[in-house]
């Protein structure tokens, strides 16, 4: 899990994380407007 393209740094994971929230949130955005 923590091993993201041989990278092991915490930081790296927070990076990732936060990356993939936001991409999370513009698609839950995108659809909320389309759905409207």
């Amino acid at each position: 899990m923590k091993q993201l393209c041989g990278h092991t740094l915490p930081e790296d994971s927070i990076v990732s994380h936060l990356i993939l929230g936001h991409v999370i949130w513009l698609f839950f955005c995108s659809f909320w407007v389309i759905k409207k």
